[in-house]
């Protein structure tokens, strides 16, 4: 008999899902966040029948009563019980009993179906067993590929390895398609709780490039974007091995690191290696050197986890990532969100699972007082939590993860009139979130007005961490890590394109370990153009790309807040004028009329929305005026890292006040002080920076500037800090991130890699090599342990204490380790080769020394590698040792130099030799970059010039460079701009040697 909720119940035996995610371990709600046992009203479970009376939790011995079979049925007694009366005190209780319960249909609770504020309904998870809400067809029936014509088309590698089951004998009818287009949901295999990779080239972490864009298609090649819509080709041979290429697709980021599209390939030109991808194409069209991967091809089935559906057949072909018999496999199939709650009220969903579906799992519409708690949700295909407007209503303590798109919508709030709707996302965990659909669907999309994120664990996850709209809404007590995993030119925290969306708070977060590996890296805190009316307080930035940008935004306060080893704030003004008048293509100022931006509510809430007006008012300077980022002030923040503020030259330090920060950051300013249009970078050390900022109470130090004993991880900014002269107040960091309810009983023992520096390299002096653990919240301590032979760190190892000298050749490994007295979670394993050697015959690359002294542009200072992290090329040669040195705006001319100390063994090097030039992905992306390259040697007590190369263009032939530097002491690197600015001056010095 096939139940409305159920069938063939399996009692939920698997044990609580525990897998790592690079830095931590993370354990599902359904292991802790099922509700303490208490007697329940009605009873639903895969045994019951919707015949009984529902009261009893278990069928009694002759089977004539026990629980009902499904929660609809528990629903409609609920019903009939209101319409006798009212509700009993203290409300009505559903439990449901563990077991997999197959949905065929969507659960539905309206108006008539809602408590009261002291007499609730709940439907919550009864007894030890999870409860789970299953959208898909359990798999087995497993044997392995006998058709020689499947097994000739397999790698060699893996036959013997795939093995075959029969998706229309375990009942699925559906069999979706490769992507989620053209109205087909996309078909996913899931395998113990996590998404498994349909078969592709590159495997998973790698991508292929796009090797050229012809200047003939369907739409002529545009020069000035470098872009074409239509076919594009591809380096190598691979694509020959396939024999069946009639379902094949690719997923890329085509021109811009922050926007991916699935296609279909429509036709494949093996001899002229074009791939046509199949209409609509990418909205930016192709640009030459971009990402992409091809997927859904029986070949590349190559390693565990892999699968291949054959539409044809019905046959899925799987490399299981473990062992046969303990693999719980589903193929995802309901299209529908599994519950909905429209227009209840007081109605709580406590401790289930959902999962295995390709559309969402819970939505709420509307009503208030609506609570979801303790639930796990994964494996699903749209938002996995999506609460829809009304008043109070949010999620509580649940996990939700490996979900294919956004992990939870949070809306309500009333715009017009600037009513607050109360709604919340408390105390989650959301991570690897994002699987399927890239982009732009964050752990949490926040909109509406007044709506809350507090105590937070995000992390994991390839763009946004949160994406927000709307007015007054708070992000607090949230940690983040490993956001933008796949992307550039993307936010932890994004909004754009709105004067009006403002209002919004970020207190007491942590953001750390974030980095993007596209164009731009990650910036945090990013509210795009024209977005502002952001108050950032009290949060601790570490290891990130940037803590914060803003094109032309306005009303910023960001204050006490604390950054270390990351970029600091910019603030720019966007370029384009049209964006800024009536009629512009994201209707900027359509937007502000259409709120009434002049009058209250808006004028009165936003005083900053009124000096807008006024800039509305004047006449010629306008566009510039609406377009400079005013009305923000910085103070009481500390700063360490590589820069603190960068500031649209147009703009002035009364736009942008700075007031009372310690400032430690090797660059202080960039930008001008009184908005002449000329943008100088100020170092730390400047006398004209120190005198102008100290006139707004800033203190500008060196090195450390107070921070607590790092070894010890600590934060904290201690008495004799020059943050207690600035009024700096302390951060509640021990505050931050998840904490224990009656839902989430248990923590996730959470750890992070150390951070080694130097990096891997080439030493002729005893070598001083440092270990800093990551601060944790809560409190928690990690121990670093570390092997000097190559071999993986164990919690047996040797504890790191102190700074290591290293005078020999070792590869040094270490992670770091934490215990709650019962389990020992560790990190990631960082590692570096340290090579002894000498100067010797062959020589002795600059890239692997330490530089004595550096100024130039700093995200741009790369060793071994071009801006992106890939290697150094110049005129179509690559090149594995290098650096670049991008000049930077200075009172000195734009200008880079580094200068090396050429002492001991060094000082009988006789030549430098080194091949300089612009790198060739400026010519490939920009068509832009020029740049002079000279050589200086210090020797008989004064500096030389010994080689000027004369302006290089992006276009220009390399040039090989070899200089006589006998007698030397020192010995600079200087590159400056060919005459035309510094956009694009990456210049190169390749394989830079003393011999």
């Amino acid at each position: 008999m096939r139940l409305e909720l159920g069938l063939g119940c399996r009692l939920a035996g698997m044990a609580a899902l525990l897998f790592a995610t690079g830095n931590q371990i993370a354990r599902g709600a359904a292991e802790s966040a099922v509700a303490p046992e208490s007697p329940a009203d009605y009873y639903v479970a895969t045994n019951g029948s919707d015949a009984w009376s529902g009261v009893l939790a278990e069928p009694n011995a002759t089977k004539t009563d026990g629980p009902f079979a499904t929660l609809e049925r528990a629903r409609d007694e609920i019903r009939k019980r209101k319409a006798a009366g009212a509700l009993p005190a203290g409300g009505l209780t559903v439990g449901i009993r563990g077991g997999i319960y197959e949905l065929q249909r969507t659960i539905e609770l309206a108006a008539q179906d809602s408590g009261t504020p002291d007499a609730p309904i709940v439907y919550r998870a009864s007894g030890k067993d999870a409860v789970r809400f299953v959208g898909g067809k359990t798999i087995t029936g497993w044997t392995p590929v006998t058709d020689p014509a499947v097994l000739e088309r397999l790698d060699p590698v893996a036959r013997g390895k795939v093995l075959q089951a029969d998706l229309k004998a375990a009942g699925a009818s559906d069999l979706g398609s490769v992507a989620a287009v053209g109205g087909k949901a996309r078909a996913e295999l899931v395998c113990n709780g996590q998404y498994m990779t349909l078969a592709r080239y590159p495997n998973t972490g790698d991508f292929m490039r796009i090797a050229d864009v012809p200047q003939t298609g369907e739409k002529p090649y545009e020069h000035e974007k470098l872009v074409h819509y239509g076919r594009f080709t591809y380096d190598g041979d691979r694509p020959a091995q396939w024999k069946d290429t009639s379902d094949v697709w690719v997923h890329g980021y085509w021109v811009h690191d922050w926007s991916d599209q699935y296609h279909r390939i429509q036709k494949l030109d093996l001899e002229k290696k074009e791939i046509w991808p199949e209409p609509p194409y990418h909205g930016y069209g192709y640009k030459k050197g971009q990402r992409f991967y091809v997927l859904n091809v029986l070949e590349e089935l190559d390693q565990p986890g892999e699968w291949y559906l054959d539409r044809k057949t019905g046959v899925l072909y799987f490399w299981m990532p473990c062992e046969t018999a303990k693999a719980e496999v589903f193929f995802p199939e309901f299209q529908k969100p599994m519950l909905v709650l429209e227009n209840t009220q007081h109605v709580t969903v406590r401790g289930i699972t959902f999962e295995c579906s390709r559309a969402g799992a819970v939505v709420v519409k509307g009503g208030t007082h609506n609570e979801i708690a303790g639930c796990t949700v994964r494996n699903v295909g749209n938002t996995a939590i999506d609460i829809q407007g009304g008043t109070q209503n949010g999620v509580r303590s649940c996990d939700v993860y490996e979900v294919a798109s956004t992990g939870i919508g949070l809306a309500g709030g009333d715009r017009k009139t600037l009513t607050p709707a109360g709604n919340y996302v408390e105390n989650c965990q959301i991570h690897h979130f994002a699987r399927i659909l890239k982009t732009y669907k964050p752990a949490v999309q926040l909109n509406g007005v007044g709506n809350r994120i507090s105590h937070c664990y995000i992390h994991d996850g390839p763009h946004e961490g949160i994406g927000y709209g709307g007015n007054d809404h708070v992000i607090e007590y949230t940690e983040f890590t490993r956001i933008a995993l796949e992307t550039g030119d993307v936010g932890v925290t994004y909004t754009m394109g709105d004067w009006t969306i403002l209002g919004h708070e970020f207190r007491y977060n942590y953001f750390h370990h974030i980095h993007g590996p596209g164009n731009l890296g990650c910036f945090v805190i990013y509210p795009d153009l024209p977005c502002g009316g952001i108050h950032l307080y009290g949060n601790v930035f570490y290891d990130v790309d940037q803590v914060f940008h803003t094109n032309s935004g306005r009303g910023m306060l960001v204050e006490n807040n604390v950054f270390m080893k990351c970029g600091g704030l910019s603030f720019s003004a966007w370029g384009d004028p049209k964006k800024f008048e009536m009629g512009g293509d994201w209707h900027m100022v359509e937007n502000l009329k259409a709120v009434n931006y002049d009058q209250p509510p808006y004028s009165t809430r936003y005083p900053m929305l009124q000096r807008l007006a006024e800039d509305f008012k004047s006449d010629a300077d306008d566009l510039l005026q609406r377009r400079l980022p005013k009305d923000n002030i910085l103070r009481r923040n500390v700063s360490s890292g590589e820069f603190f503020l960068r500031l649209d030259p147009k703009a002035t330090l009364d736009d942008c006040k700075v007031e009372n920060n310690v400032i430690a950051a090797d660059v202080v300013f960039q930008g001008s002080f009184d908005g002449n249009g000329k943008s100088v970078a100020y170092r730390n050390g400047d006398e004209a920076v120190a005198a102008e900022f100290a006139k707004r109470g800033n203190i500008i130090v060196k090195g450390d500037p107070g921070f607590g004993d790092m070894q010890a991880q600590d934060f904290s900014l201690g008495a004799d800090s020059p943050a207690a002269k600035i009024g700096f107040e302390r951060i509640p960091f021990e505050q931050i991130g998840l904490v224990k309810d009656e839902y989430r009983t248990a923590l996730p023992l959470t750890v992070y890699a150390p951070t080694l520096s130097p990096a891997s390299r080439t030493f002729l002096q005893p070598l001083t090599v440092r270990l800093t653990p990551t601060p944790l919240p809560r409190g928690s301590k990690s121990v670093i342990r570390y092997t000097l032979d190559g071999s993986e760190p164990s919690d047996k190892s040797p504890a790191y204490t102190g700074p290591l000298n290293v005078t020999n050749t070792v590869t040094l490994k270490a992670a770091a380790f934490v215990t709650d007295g019962e389990t020992v979670t560790r990190s990631e394993t960082v590692t570096a080769t340290y090579t002894a050697t000498g100067l010797g015959k062959g020589g002795l690359f600059l890239s692997d020394l330490d530089e004595q002294d550096l100024a130039a542009y700093l995200p741009c200072w790369k060793k071994d590698t071009n801006y992106a992290g890939k290697p150094i090329r110049l005129g179509g040669v690559g090149h594995a040792k290098g650096i670049l040195l991008h000049p930077e705006d200075s009172k000195d001319g734009n200008r880079a130099c580094v200068t090396y100390l050429l002492d001991g063994e060094l000082r009988n090097a006789k030549r430098f030799t080194a091949v300089i030039g612009i790198d060739d992905a400026m010519a490939e992306a920009y068509k832009k970059g020029s740049a002079t390259f000279a050589v200086e040697l210090f020797r008989a007590g004064k500096w030389e010039r010994a080689f000027e190369s004369g302006v290089l263009k992006y276009s220009d032939k390399p040039q090989d460079v070899s200089i006589d530097i006998t007698g030397a002491e020192k010995l600079r690197l200087v590159t400056t701009d060919g005459g035309d600015g510094i956009a694009c001056d990456h210049a190169e010095w390749a394989n830079p040697k003393l011999r």
